[in-house]
């Protein structure tokens, strides 16, 4: 499909060295989210500073394990923005990926939030 194509090639490269050996569920983080969550990194960061429910004065430079516990709780509590940003990012997988996706969306949630928390982090971390 040409939207599949499209998709796919708007994305930004990002270097990952994937051996013989990896699991598909990992080629398919490296290979496919991690570009989507590159490529979307500030509409995502917009869609968390918008919640009104978010408190930044809970996250501290120099605290990163407070910070990601924070974050993993906030995203946890509030439903609607983690279905968003989730939703933003599925809504960038061509056919082929979506289905993966739907065959491990569970561990796929679970790794879009831990990349969305390290982007977010590192994000406020460098501004």
């Amino acid at each position: 499909m040409k939207n599949d194509y499209t998709k796919q090639n708007s994305r930004p490269i990002v270097e990952v060295q994937l051996s013989n050996n990896d699991k598909p569920l990992a080629v398919f983080t490296h290979k496919t989210l991690r570009p989507v969550l590159k490529q979307l990194h500030v509409t995502i960061c917009t869609i968390v500073d918008n919640d009104k429910n978010l408190k930044i004065s809970n996250i501290s430079i120099d605290k990163e394990a407070q910070n990601t516990t924070y974050l993993k709780s906030f995203l946890q509590k509030n439903a609607e923005t983690r279905n968003l940003v989730i939703g933003a990012i599925v809504g960038n997988l061509s056919t082929e990926e979506l289905t993966f996706y739907l065959q491990h969306q569970k561990e796929a949630n679970r790794r879009i939030i831990e990349m969305v928390i390290t982007r977010y982090l590192s994000q406020m971390n460098e501004g």
